[in-house]
């Protein structure tokens, strides 16, 4: 199974404090919360595409998720988010994982251009490929065939690629309540 997700920001005190003290009463639950959802879901050989934003600072929940990643075979594909500094980059140079800023992929020959930001156009955007993204934290409304995958907006929970094939569907029908 393939899977998209980002914006974990684990142990970001103010994060929690700022924006995610409403869902979770500390920031152990909310950490606790992420890494079940994402989990429980991934399973032996799946391929995460993870946009960015795993922590801001050098947290030992780095090491535990990429070694539990590590445990599992899972293909890890990383772009870089803002606040993937320092002590994120030196704990994928340690598990030889390569990260990008921006790239450009396909999936069963469906064009997907995987970026931590939100693009207003990106590559073949006219043609029919899509972008996923992370960092606006579920603020901002689509533009065109693109989608925050990021934990906010999506209840928490990585997407899986089913999942967004339908999101997309119904971004194509115009069926999505866009309340950002």
């Amino acid at each position: 199974m393939i899977w998209l997700t980002g914006d974990y920001h684990l142990d970001h005190l103010n994060l929690w404090e700022g924006i995610r003290k409403e869902e979770f009463s500390s920031l152990e639950e909310m950490n606790q919360v992420i890494w079940d959802n994402l989990f429980s879901r991934l399973c032996r050989k799946d391929t995460l595409y993870f946009l960015g934003d795993l922590a801001m600072k050098d947290t030992p929940l780095i090491k535990l998720f990429l070694e539990k990643l590590s445990s599992l075979s899972i293909n890890l594909l990383f772009i870089r988010g803002n606040h993937d500094k320092n002590g994120v980059l030196k704990w994928l140079r340690y598990f030889n994982i390569d990260w990008h800023e921006l790239t450009s992929i396909k999936i069963n020959n469906q064009k997907l251009v995987l970026c931590h930001y939100s693009m207003r156009t990106w590559e073949s955007s006219h043609r029919g490929s899509w972008q996923a993204h992370a960092h606006s934290h579920g603020n901002l409304c689509p533009a065109g065939f693109q989608w925050d995958v990021g934990v906010d907006a999506n209840d928490f929970k990585p997407v899986s690629w089913p999942e967004f094939i339908e999101i997309m569907s119904l971004l194509k029908m115009n069926k999505i309540e866009i309340s950002k």
